[in-house]
C-alpha cells in the first residue's frame, strides 16, 4: 500500500487509468473497504483541488479477505471480482460487450507464492477472452535454488509474457 497505491493514485489523478478499471484488494486481514482506504491516506498526496477526483478513485477500490491456501477463498475472490467487473462495465460501458483484463499484483511472502499463483490460475483468471498478468514483488526466492523452483512453478501456470517480477534485491 505504501508503493503501489500512490502510483495508482497518481496515474488515476492524471487521467491515465481507463474508466472501466476497478482495483480489488485481497489479503488475509479482515477489514472493511473503508478501513483499507483510511490506511492508504498517509501515503497518498491529495490536494484540495483533487478531492472529487480522489473520491472517484476511492469508488474504484474494493476489498475482500481470505486465506492464501484455500481453493474456496479464491473461488470467492473470483466471484467477488466478477461482480465488481460487471458493475463497472454496466456503469462505464452500458450496452457494450467488454472483455475483462486482470492484473494480479502479488506483494506476498515467498512462502505463499506457489499456493497463491496456483489458486489464481485455477480460479481467478479472466475467462472472457481478456488478458491476465501476474506481477510478483518481493525477493524472488532466497537463493538460486529457491528462485529456480519458483520460476519453474510459474512457468507451469503462466506464459512468460504474463509474468512480471520485481525483485528489490536484484535491483
Amino acid at each position: 500500500k505504501r508503493k503501489i497505491f500512490p502510483v495508482l493514485w497518481s496515474l488515476f489523478r492524471d487521467g491515465l487509468i481507463p474508466q472501466g478499471v476497478v482495483f480489488v484488494g485481497y489479503a488475509r486481514s479482515a477489514m472493511t473497504r473503508e478501513k483499507l482506504i483510511d490506511s492508504l491516506l498517509p501515503f497518498l498526496k491529495v490536494n484540495a483541488e483533487h478531492k472529487l477526483v480522489f473520491q472517484a478513485f476511492c469508488d474504484r477500490i474494493q476489498y475482500t479477505s481470505g486465506a492464501y491456501d484455500k481453493e474456496e477463498a479464491f473461488k470467492a475472490l473470483n466471484d467477488f471480482t466478477n461482480g465488481q467487473e460487471e458493475a463497472i462495465k454496466k456503469k462505464c460501458y452500458p450496452g457494450h460487450t467488454v472483455k475483462s483484463n486482470r492484473v494480479f499484483y502479488l506483494a506476498l511472502p515467498p512462502s505463499v507464492f506457489m499456493p497463491v499463483t496456483e489458486n489464481i490460475k485455477l480460479h481467478c483468471l479472466s475467462r472472457d477472452g481478456g488478458w491476465n498478468r501476474v506481477i510478483i514483488e518481493k525477493p524472488f526466492g532466497k537463493d538460486l535454488d529457491s528462485s529456480n523452483l519458483l520460476a519453474h512453478h510459474l512457468a507451469r501456470h503462466f506464459k512468460e509474457e504474463e509474468i512480471y517480477r520485481i525483485d528489490h534485491y536484484l535491483g
